[in-house]
């Protein structure tokens, strides 16, 4: 399911993504499939339920670092145009209000690791 070429410009550890990969996606029973491309970016296709959004494929890039700020997310949106959202990756790590805006305002969302597992369990992200 990945075709990750192992490294990128982005500070993602290997560590994040190989954690991301195994036990958050791989361990949902709500996550259909995924497919991961450039390292950070992940392809996810939920399982369908019928209180789910016709639409169940998101478009997600994993964060690294224990902060993202706005800078990150200009950066991510640059890198990453097809991204719906930035998914933080490790339960202990924040962003900033600014980078909440500036993804807002360039039409990204932003989720904590723990707000992005509960989300996947309802069958859609917000």
């Amino acid at each position: 399911m990945s075709d990750g070429n192992g490294s990128n410009d982005f500070g993602v550890g290997w560590g994040t993504i190989n954690f991301f990969e195994n036990k958050v996606l791989r361990l949902s029973e709500h996550v259909a499939s995924w497919h991961r491309s450039r390292d950070i970016m992940f392809r996810i296709e939920l399982r369908t339920y019928q209180w789910a959004p016709v639409s169940n494929e998101y478009t997600i890039v994993l964060a690294g670092g224990y902060v993202t700020s706005e800078a990150n997310v200009m950066e991510f949106r640059a890198a990453f145009p097809e991204a719906q959202y930035i998914v933080l990756g490790g339960s202990w790590w924040k962003y900033t209000a600014e980078a909440e805006l500036a993804a807002s305002q360039c039409g990204l969302k932003i989720l904590g690791l723990k707000e992005f597992t509960a989300a996947i369990r309802t069958g859609a992200l917000p």
